[in-house]
């Protein structure tokens, strides 16, 4: 075969489009060698990319002329040199032709010529393997040594590309990413926002973790953050959150750029952000407030992760806006179910149940979800869902079967807190479980017995279930070795609590509420569960066990709470906040019978009106909003302003089992009022109490969104990384062809949301839709198929009117 008479660039390289440079090959592709096929395919690659992939590469692919290039780089690839074999691979990266034979072959080569390669070379061969998803395990183990021999010739796109493929491949490798690592940091004034971007996006997908060279990138990128895109400036913060690195300087100048530029945001973009800001638990109000209008302003365009990440973020940072909320019930109503992961269902509906939003029909599509995958759940998934029906209060005897037999078969395969949610979620909502279960959880403490040594509020939920609610189905040895595992960090409260040198003074000073804080958060648990928090209040002195006693306060505080249930639910059917509150019944009362406080009930999140009297911790979160807190406050203001009696009785009981501040409230109350006698009882409520089973209201259809004439969403496109790029014409036209680019593909054939009328902005406008399928849970009257609809069940709160509250619960 011979070769062109014409030089290779008067002649290949003077052509302008893919298709000139194929028609040419198919021309004169019998004289052709090893370089002009090469240069031939690397040339239609660039020109293909520049048009920025407004043809589809299949069309590329049935080319004769590509074809022809295939064969003769096949053909001569066992003369082609180091540079060559780089650009073929980077031509079929671009052209995402996933040729297992000429991959194969190309790399192969590559390995035998490897030592000539220059940094170039590999960086753009290994990121081309990235990209098409494809592993040479002989290449890849060459690169560290590669990169080590030349790291002074890799300039920053190369150090940062070799990084990202090897991430995108889940190629882990400590060595490749400390030696770039440490180049990045001498380079890092020539660097590029991408390049910070993808650097530290690769250190977080293999999670190589390198805190103190995270934060001098993030710091220099503070100073030129407003030279990022918003895909970098999401990307960089999902690093760190992934990482978990906190840096406030990069969380603060990020957001606020980004707050400028969220109309140029893709979906990924917001929904990376927020999932970083749940992460990180870093909450600015109008950073937020300025990402989630964006999110209404284009939610036809998020995937269903993305969905699922938005709602997740939001529950992290406990940001419940109701616009938001809405938006997002109603998408996912407009969504096939079987566009759903069954993470994404159960992400969703455990954000729900932590915002105490409760869109009827969104969380009956949720149900009806989670009965659907119910095989595909993982251990995660169910702890969610479990844990987020009791929350809810959602009975569902039928699905709540499910999940137990689920539950039962993943055991070994939950994590400690899967458990924890499990049990806890199991006993809450209040039903029998299968011995074979309640045995297995029990083995399953048993087995974890060293991990909850580190975690002794787990241990005590565990403990709860196995030695207290289901002890009638586990043999007594096994609960007698279950409940050893909590005696120690039982015992060392308790030594704590007896002392009354431990227990701070009323009125003390900082430094000694400090101290008390300190150690009562050391015990490294919120509360001692139900059964062990008897157990300290007996030890104390003021656990009530008198029915006669307890039983009117626990009656007035159940029939209180049933009473502000129904009046929240018809202010605001989507608002479940007042489920999840605790509710404390108190009196006070003096030796004659007459009372120096009336029986009331307060209820936690009440705003405190007498000044702070007792210490709180902060244990998971500040205590000093917790009911019987605050009911302790008011009793000791009320002795201190209206003089203390020779001889008083204060009774409280509580819907919920005191956490370890609450428990130190008590006795700095014995403590500072030793005349009063104190007597304390709380019981659990449990879901069975206040809840009928709403299985069957699966049947009831929930109805369509409506018809509408907007377009479907367009296919995405690769979004190539790399060389080549031409540079965009405008901001304004790099944004419309990035969310282009980046739209989901697997939303396409939806029907698109109603008409936008007023778009939102960052101060707080809500979008308008026309038509919406559903608004705070009341329904179209509307008939599907000429068929009529079946009526609506009735709702929780219409059913709980007619429990006895009589009943007594302990």
């Amino acid at each position: 075969m011979g070769v062109l008479t014409v030089p290779v660039n008067e002649e290949i390289m003077r052509l302008h489009s893919w298709r000139e440079v194929l028609e040419h090959a198919l021309e004169r592709g019998e004289v052709m060698d090893e370089l002009n096929a090469v240069t031939s395919l690397h040339r239609a690659a660039k020109l293909y990319r520049e048009e920025d992939g407004r043809t589809p590469v299949e069309v590329i692919h049935q080319h004769p002329g590509f074809i022809g290039l295939v064969q003769l780089t096949q053909h001569f690839v066992a003369r082609c040199r180091p540079q060559q074999l780089a650009n073929a691979l980077w031509s079929c990266a671009v052209l995402m032709f996933q040729s297992v034979e000429l991959l194969t072959l190309l790399c192969r080569w590559a390995v035998k010529r490897s030592s000539g390669f220059v940094a170039q070379n590999m960086s753009n061969s290994v990121w081309a393997l990235g990209t098409l998803g494809f592993i040479d395990e002989a290449l890849f183990q060459l690169v560290p040594k590669h990169v080590e021999a030349n790291i002074r010739e890799y300039t920053p796109q190369d150090l940062t590309n070799t990084c990202w493929a090897f991430a995108k491949l889940q190629q882990p490798s400590d060595q490749l990413f400390r030696i770039i690592i440490e180049e990045s940091l001498v380079q890092l004034g020539r660097f590029k926002p991408q390049n910070m971007s993808n650097l530290i996006w690769a250190c977080a997908t293999v999670m190589h973790k390198d805190e103190a060279a995270m934060r001098i990138i993030a710091t220099h990128a503070c100073e030129r953050v407003s030279e990022f895109g918003t895909q970098e400036l999401s990307n960089l913060t999902w690093g760190l959150a992934t990482l978990g690195i906190l840096c406030e300087d990069w969380m603060e100048a990020s957001g606020a750029e980004l707050m400028k530029r969220t109309q140029e945001c893709a979906p990924q973009d917001l929904s990376n952000t927020l999932w970083a800001y749940g992460t990180l638990k870093h909450k600015r109000n109008e950073h937020v407030l300025a990402i989630t209008s964006e999110v209404m302003r284009q939610i036809q365009w998020f995937s269903p992760q993305g969905l699922s990440n938005v709602i997740w973020g939001l529950s992290a940072i406990e940001c419940r806006d109701m616009k938001t909320l809405l938006t997002i019930s109603e998408e996912f109503l407009r969504r096939p179910l079987e566009l759903f992961a069954p993470s994404d269902v159960s992400t969703l509906l455990y954000s729900f149940a932590v915002l105490a939003w409760t869109h009827e029909d969104a969380v009956r599509k949720l149900r009806t979800a989670v009965r659907g995958k119910m095989e595909l759940l993982a251990s995660r998934d169910v702890a969610n869902v479990s844990w987020a029906m009791a929350k809810l209060s959602i009975l569902d005897d039928q699905l709540l079967r499910l999940l137990m037999d689920k539950a039962e078969r993943l055991l070994a395969e939950f994590s400690i807190a899967g458990l924890c949610n499990v049990a806890w979620a199991f006993v809450r909502l209040g039903r029998a479980v299968p011995r074979s279960l309640a045995q297995g959880l029990a083995q399953e403490t048993l087995a974890r017995r060293e991990e909850l040594a580190e975690a002794p509020f787990s241990a005590f939920l565990l403990l709860d279930a196995v030695c207290c609610e289901w002890s009638h189905h586990v043999e007594p040895s096994i609960v007698d070795r279950c409940d050893a595992i909590g005696r120690k960090p039982f015992q060392d409260v308790l030594g704590f609590m007896v002392d009354w040198a431990n227990i701070p003074e009323m009125g003390c000073s900082p430094a000694d509420a400090e101290t008390y804080q300190a150690t009562v958060t050391g015990f490294k648990t919120i509360q001692l569960g139900q059964r062990m928090s008897c157990q300290m209040l007996e030890k104390l002195g003021v656990l009530e066990e008198d029915p006669e006693l307890y039983m009117p306060l626990r009656r007035m505080r159940k029939d209180w709470l049933l009473r502000n249930i129904q009046a929240a639910y018809e202010q605001d059917p989507t608002d479940a906040a007042m489920k999840l509150k605790t509710t404390c019944a108190w009196q006070l009362r003096l030796p004659d019978g007459s009372f120096l406080q009336e029986p009331q009930v307060v209820a936690s999140g009440t705003p405190m009106e007498e000044p702070l009297r007792l210490v709180s911790c902060v244990v998971e979160h500040s205590r000093s909003n917790d009911a019987e807190f605050q009911v302790l406050n008011k009793a000791a203001d009320k002795l201190l302003t209206r003089g203390r009696p020779a001889a008083a009785t204060l009774h409280l009981d509580v819907s919920e089992t005191p956490c370890l501040s609450c428990l130190g409230a008590l006795r700095q109350f014995q403590k500072a009022f030793p005349e009063v006698s104190l007597r304390a009882s709380f019981s659990i409520r449990k879901v069975c109490e206040i809840s009928e089973d709403c299985s069957s209201d699966l049947a009831w259809s929930v109805p369509g969104p409506p018809a509408t004439d907007l377009p479907a969403p367009e296919k995405e496109v690769l979004d190539n990384r790399g060389r080549g790029r031409a540079p965009p014409t405008s901001v304004q036209a790099t944004t419309a062809r990035r969310k282009q680019l980046r739209r989901p593909p697997d939303l396409e054939g939806l029907p698109a949301r109603g008409h936008v009328e007023d778009r939102g902005d960052v101060n707080g406008q809500a979008k308008k839709l026309d038509g919406p399928a559903t608004l705070n849970g009341q329904h179209h009257k509307s008939q599907q198929n000429g068929e009529r609809q079946e009526a609506r069940p009735i709702s929780m709160y219409e059913q709980v009117k007619r429990k006895d509250w009589a009943q007594s619960f302990y």
